[in-house]
């Protein structure tokens, strides 16, 4: 498979989802990123075609034979490296970052996806692409990656596909690990092991980052900060801005003022 790396820029990415880059390459013994020490804030996907590669975070270091992959934010807390590897990758603009579960996930993807994913990046690499056209198929392929991680996690565990449903579905409410443990009728510990193995994060973390994903839009259309807090399940404002700081590194404030002066520009 020939390799090839091609890049697209664009004077004003009108705050829209982008592809910024795309490519199949391979390995090698300089081959060696540390996301720690990388200047682009980008969220990048990178699926292993042939060989392997390796993944080291804090806790561990993962081998990634075919057909697994990481889907992560740049700049972040791990590094990749390997020699006998050939993969895709794909380089998202960080605006993609509020569709994401998390800020690192390692997947198991399909050979039927992986396979699409090369024929796309193969009509990517040729012709010319608009901002629109190419904000399209970003979307489209952020679409198609979580619909197959859904896939994924229901093989790997119906039961914490539930879970995770259950939490989506009333994030709302004033939801606690003593409620999962009745409904579910699990252990709360079993449930947070099996849960973590999973998603990599405790279902209260998931529902928490959830929640500040749906403050979003909520946010937006100008709702003031309590009133988004209480909707999406925060009791405290003071909290939810906190809370808010952490996963997006902005105050729910400073927020709206961007995207203030994003829909007056328009």
């Amino acid at each position: 498979m020939q390799e090839f790396n091609r890049q697209f820029h664009y004077l004003d990415e009108e705050g829209l989802p982008v592809i910024r880059g795309i490519g199949l390459g391979s390995g090698g013994p300089r081959y060696d990123w540390d996301a720690r020490k990388r200047k682009e804030n980008l969220i990048v996907l990178q699926v292993t075609l042939a060989g392997k590669g390796r993944i080291a975070t804090k806790q561990e270091t993962t081998e990634l034979p075919v057909e697994k992959a990481f889907l992560a934010e740049i700049p972040g807390p791990f590094r990749y490296y390997g020699q006998d590897w050939s993969f895709l990758f794909i380089e998202f603009s960080p605006v993609i970052h509020q569709w994401l579960d998390r800020p690192f996930e390692l997947l198991d993807l399909s050979q039927e996806f992986c396979a699409k994913l090369v024929k796309k990046l193969t009509v990517l690499s040729q012709g010319e692409w608009s901002l629109y056209q190419n904000s399209q198929v970003a979307f489209q392929l952020l679409l198609d990656l979580k619909g197959e991680m859904n896939q994924q996690r229901l093989r790997q565990s119906p039961k914490m596909l539930q879970v995770k449903d259950y939490l989506e579905a009333n994030y709302a409410q004033d939801i606690g690990l003593d409620d999962l443990e009745a409904y579910f009728k699990t252990s709360r510990f079993s449930l947070i092991r099996q849960f973590e193995r999973v998603y990599q994060q405790t279902p209260m973390k998931y529902l928490q980052m959830y929640r500040i994903n749906q403050s979003l839009h909520l946010l937006w259309s100008g709702n003031e900060v309590q009133e988004v807090a209480q909707l999406v399940g925060f009791t405290s404002a003071n909290y939810f801005g906190k809370v808010f700081k952490q996963q997006i590194g902005l105050t729910p404030k400073d927020y709206q003022k961007k995207r203030f002066i994003y829909r007056n520009d328009l």
